[in-house]
């Protein structure tokens, strides 16, 4: 639930604020949910890079490829679907660090 959270939570923020909401974003949702730090940084990890994933697979199949095979090829990446693992790698980390951080900092907080 907090994975769905997160990734909606995200996506509506992104329509109004630069990409790095997410982390943002991930932090609200493992502020008021009561995990463990590895918890919160799988969901937060997981909700951002469904989110990026599936928008990024989103633009590449309506006609982002041209774009994706260039960034592939600056990358050395084989083919160009392959940057939209990047893609949600990179997102997956920034939101998964940004949950971490908020529950670390609830954790020290609540001690």
């Amino acid at each position: 639930m907090n994975i769905i959270l997160t990734a909606v939570l995200a996506f509506v923020l992104q329509l109004f604020f630069p990409w790095w909401i997410v982390s943002i974003a991930a932090g609200i949702v493992a502020l008021f949910s009561n995990q463990t730090l590895l918890r919160s940084f799988l969901n937060g990890f997981a909700g951002i890079a469904i989110l990026w994933i599936g928008w990024s697979g989103y633009i590449y199949f309506t006609g982002g490829d041209v774009l994706a095979n260039k960034l592939a090829g600056i990358l050395s990446l084989p083919y160009g679907w392959m940057t939209l693992l990047v893609t949600a790698l990179v997102g997956g980390i920034v939101g998964g660090f940004g949950a971490l951080t908020t529950s670390a900092l609830k954790n020290t907080l609540n001690k």
